[in-house]
């Protein structure tokens, strides 16, 4: 959720962070607090939701797209990784 007017423009500035959800989920939904924005500001490929009354209501529904699925073979080897460890945490494990 947005709840500052710079940290959703900063956003916008990035388009390749959107289409990193997009291309990740397949829908990119901006949840904005009251008043910071208006729909028309975020993109036409995520939807909108907007907070009102305490409780959020979609203005634009998020359009979808096929999201990137990785081969059966790239997840498996994600899950034969093994996940960084500094040194210090190697010392706790002793």
């Amino acid at each position: 959720m947005k709840v500052r007017r710079a940290d959703l423009l900063g956003d916008l500035k990035k388009p390749e962070k959107h289409q990193g959800y997009l291309a990740a989920a397949g829908q990119c939904i901006y949840v904005l607090a009251a008043g910071i924005a208006k729909p028309e500001e975020i993109p036409e490929c995520c939807g909108v939701m907007v907070e009102e009354d305490d409780r959020l209501v979609m203005v634009r529904a998020a359009p979808r797209t096929e999201p990137f699925v990785p081969s059966i073979s790239t997840w498996v080897s994600l899950a034969k990784a093994t996940p960084y460890r500094s040194e210090r945490s190697w010392a706790k494990m002793l």
